[in-house]
């Protein structure tokens, strides 16, 4: 029955007469598009950090649109050196590929519309290993039609099935992987935070931990754009990725390159001030600063420390925690991985909601 209803989402495309037909175009346009938009979306803000509105969505619309067209240019080759005929195929490579998103076009919709309607839909999900089978379940379906999907198009386009279809898709895979790793070292860029050290920023998870540990404390890339080794001008408020050297145990090339695990705070002092925290305030010299993103203060102090050239001074958001329960406080610039972008706190958002 299930791989009855899956066959049905491709009965369509393998009925028209032609690929060129006009309402496929469009449709199968926009499903492209809608699905890939979300993997673009810090690609483009790297590429443009600064703007953000509709100029940003159309950038991204973009983007997302170059992606897959540089996706199908990927198939044309593989499939080319494979040996198989690939004249004029270009574009139903890329109409087809672009259908073939829908699942997780459906997927990211339902994704965002519970994020958005239901807060703490995701931290409630954790919760209850009846809820996180199900959603498993959930992902394995829309997997298995994704996959499904994809086979289709390639056998639809080129004519190819079965173990003929080996060779184009790991040559295809190659030249994806490589593109991905590019992408990963220049423009797309990431740190990684454990789930429970995001508490630090939101108590909504510091309430759900106390429970039950986060699936054993799994990772989640948030968006940044990198920082390490440039003369970055730190701004007040921004959040940035760090972590603690001190933590790794002796310094040496592999904690360099591959430091683990990183953090994630809020800077609120600036190199040559002298900040302190007075019954829950953050005082920079004698003036209180006003955080309206603060989430469950708490009266807690800080003797007055003074920030370096060298140096910046974090607190979480989450003020229920201490600095005495995190590395926060006075954090070295060279240890800083990155600024956390608009898209990875509209992520980090829909992860943490502000409240249940």
């Amino acid at each position: 029955m299930l791989k009855s209803l899956i066959s049905k989402s491709f009965s369509f495309l393998v009925q028209l007469p032609e690929i060129s037909n006009r309402e496929f175009f469009y449709i199968a346009l926009i499903i492209g598009v809608g699905g890939i938009y979300w993997e673009t979306l810090d690609i483009s803000e790297n590429i443009s950090p600064e703007k953000f509105g509709f100029v940003f969505i159309f950038l991204n619309i973009g983007v997302a649109l170059f992606y897959l067209i540089l996706i199908s240019i990927f198939f044309q080759v593989a499939f080319y050196w494979a040996g198989y005929p690939v004249r004029g195929k270009l574009r139903s490579i890329f109409l087809l590929w672009s259908w073939t998103e829908l699942p997780k076009f459906l997927f990211f919709l339902g994704g965002f519309y519970l994020n958005y309607f239901l807060p703490g839909f995701l931290v409630n999900l954790f919760r209850s290993w009846n809820l996180i089978v199900i959603f498993g379940v959930i992902i394995l379906i829309f997997l298995v039609w994704y996959f499904f999907l994809k086979i289709q198009a390639l056998k639809f386009c080129y004519n190819v099935s079965g173990k003929k279809l080996v060779l184009p898709v790991g040559i295809f895979l190659l030249f994806f992987i490589g593109f991905k790793f590019l992408l990963s070292n220049t423009i797309e860029q990431g740190i990684w935070v454990r789930m429970a050290d995001l508490r630090i920023m939101n108590p909504t998870l510091d309430l759900a931990l106390a429970k039950k540990p986060l699936l054993w404390n799994p990772y989640l890339r948030i968006p940044a754009v990198s920082i390490r080794n440039t003369n970055y001008k730190f701004r007040r408020g921004e959040i940035i990725g760090y972590y603690i050297p001190s933590n790794l145990g002796k310094d040496n090339f592999f904690t360099r390159f591959f430091p683990s695990p990183n953090y994630i705070a809020r800077v609120v002092g600036l190199p040559g001030e002298k900040v302190e925290i007075r019954k829950g305030f953050v005082m920079i010299g004698d003036r209180a600063l006003l955080e309206d993103y603060i989430q469950y203060s708490q009266m807690w102090d800080q003797s007055p420390q003074k920030v370096s050239d060298n140096q910046v001074f974090v607190v979480g958001d989450n003020r229920l925690m201490s600095l005495a329960k995190y590395p926060g406080g006075l954090i070295e610039k060279r240890n800083v991985q990155g600024v956390i972008t608009r898209t990875g706190q509209l992520m980090f958002k829909f992860f943490a909601p502000e409240g249940e």
